[in-house]
């Protein structure tokens, strides 16, 4: 029955999930390094104008800290192997995570920039300027700023840069940090507040879970309110490749015995959904010699478990108490697991610890498809590897 909640059955005679997701133990077990850096090729820069940029917001007030993501979207003929983001200012620092990345063909991620003024800065609105530079010899692919009204800005933050003008937009404003004792009372907000929201999810160059302290009604609807803090994990990759044509989305969070993923997939007509459709879920610890479980659901609330051993063996696994239900409804279908921690040899984390995890969505009925997420620490989607994701307690 539809969202009915089922314990998990296994058949005895249940190894390695097979398919077109079978993934090598090497790539699945091994720990995620970058890439050897080297210079890019000409024909990457000549496509400079197809790497699409667009930072969060334009508009900054910064007091003590500010964090904000720039999104890039390459719509280039191939894939980045080597790309780092600079930022240009006399009166703030800059933290960028990640440092460098690759970027493949049609992908979108972003770079992560906190910044903070200087303490001997003043208030004011001053010039912000980035630049995207691409393999070890930091070739320019892209200038451009946040801040357009120099004129408002200190001489020494209207020093020009080498290069091609950055675009014109507004400056950042810094201001202070807390009222002076002259300071007059802000006037009354008679406007209306804002919807409540707990925790709205958030999405990091991994995605970080973080735990709730109510256990979601595991019905496959990902209609509980405990999902409202988990994180998100999306931009799913196509095996042929390119971005997804058909939407996956996932949403991970735990307490102190479970662990908790949901995932939503578009579909054209779930009514039309068959027993070759299926989400696969592959959940490792990022220690060494820890093996991979992998949880393989169809829409029909069936599905079938394996473990694959650091020695490349595999066979059955039963966890104990692991819980999971699927709902269908109109163009879409979800499901929801709880994952015991005691069934992956794991305990509640005490501090933030990094995990394995790969996402493989199968699309049989209708316009079929096969799809993926895996992105790693530079947030990129490995064809054949496993995903970070970082448990925050």
């Amino acid at each position: 029955m539809e969202g009915m909640i089922s314990r998990l059955r296994t058949n005895a005679g249940d190894g390695i999930v097979p398919g077109p997701f079978r993934v090598a133990s090497a790539a699945l077990l091994a720990a995620f390094c970058l890439p050897a850096h080297a210079l890019l090729s000409d024909n990457v820069f000549r496509q400079a104008d197809k790497l699409i940029v667009k930072p969060e917001t334009y508009n900054l007030v910064v007091k003590d800290k500010t964090t904000f993501k720039i999104f890039l979207q390459n719509n280039m003929d191939r894939g980045i192997a080597d790309i780092s983001l600079i930022a240009e200012s006399p009166v703030f620092d800059f933290t960028i995570k990640p440092k460098r990345m690759a970027i493949q063909k049609d992908q979108r991620t972003y770079f992560e920039v906190t910044m903070s003024p200087k303490a001997s800065v003043k208030t004011g609105n001053y010039s912000i300027n980035f630049r995207l530079v691409g393999g070890d010899d930091k070739r320019l692919f892209k200038i451009f700023s946040l801040n357009m009204s120099e004129s408002e800005a200190p001489e020494s933050a209207q020093a020009p840069k080498p290069g091609a003008p950055p675009k014109r937009g507004k400056p950042a404003e810094v201001k202070p940090a807390g009222p002076t004792a002259a300071a007059k009372p802000p006037p009354p907000d008679n406007r209306p507040p804002a919807p409540a929201r707990d925790n709205p999810p958030e999405m990091t160059l991994f995605a970080t879970g973080r735990p709730t302290t109510n256990r979601p009604d595991v019905d496959g609807t990902l209609a509980d309110p405990a999902w409202k803090r988990s994180a998100v994990v999306s931009g799913f990759s196509s095996a042929s490749g390119g971005q997804a044509v058909y939407d996956t989305t996932a949403l991970l969070t735990f307490d102190r015995e479970m662990l908790y993923l949901g995932v939503l997939c578009s579909d054209e007509d779930a009514s039309l959904l068959g027993e070759s459709d299926f989400v696969e879920i592959i959940l490792a610890r990022k220690i060494p010699n820890s093996p991979a479980y992998s949880i393989k659901v169809t829409p029909g609330n069936t599905a079938r478990c394996s473990i694959l051993h650091p020695d490349r063996q595999g066979g059955r696994w039963i966890p104990s108490g692991l819980c999971y239900a699927v709902s269908k409804a109109g163009r879409a279908w979800s499901l929801e697991l709880a994952i015991p921690f005691a069934a992956v040899g794991a305990q509640y984390p005490r501090a933030a610890e990094k995990w394995l995890l790969r996402i493989n969505r199968n699309k049989a009925s209708g316009n079929a498809e096969q799809t993926y997420w895996s992105a790693d620490e530079r947030g990129a989607n490995s064809p054949k590897g496993l995903g970070v994701i970082e448990l925050e307690p």
